[in-house]
């Protein structure tokens, strides 16, 4: 609604929702809806920049049309032994869809967990990224720490009112 011409202000990156710095941690991150705008930007540089850690990206949305990013998130995983990609789709069951359907659960993130911690030696407990909508945040929370996951290494932000 801005007139052309209007000029505007604009400041620089801002924020400490970054991707941890010890690469012996993994970092799995548990993504609801739109949630997925600052994580595509964390896995995107460490993909790019070839950072050692160890990602796992648990993507949950309604339906195949609303997951933002898909063919990206499908091609890094790919492409690169470091991330795996785990998308669901929980209001739909698309004939061709090849990933999990239903709604994030402890059993669910337990299964795919292993395959992330057992990555690096040690099996050390990742570092969790919590994003999306606020309910979708507090609903993943006790489902994160009931997989085994330290509350001290969970990090969340919530994306209210799109």
């Amino acid at each position: 609604n801005v007139p052309l011409g209007t000029k505007v202000h604009v400041s620089a990156p801002m924020g400490s929702f970054v991707l941890h710095k010890n690469a012996d941690r993994p970092a799995l991150f548990l993504v609801g809806g739109i949630g997925i705008t600052p994580i595509r930007s964390i896995i995107a540089d460490a993909i790019y920049r070839k950072l050692p850690h160890n990602l796992m990206l648990l993507y949950s949305n309604r339906t195949v049309a609303s997951a933002a990013f898909l063919a990206d998130f499908e091609a890094w995983a790919r492409e690169n032994h470091a991330f795996i990609f785990i998308p669901t789709i929980t209001d739909e069951q698309p004939k061709d869809w090849i990933h999990e359907v239903g709604q994030i659960t402890e059993p669910m993130l337990r299964t795919h967990l292993v395959r992330l911690t057992s990555q690096k030696a040690g099996n050390p407990s990742p570092i969790a990224y919590i994003v999306g909508p606020p309910a979708f945040v507090s609903a993943m929370l006790p489902i994160a720490e009931g997989a085994g996951i330290d509350p001290d290494n969970i990090r969340t932000e919530e994306f209210a009112g799109y």
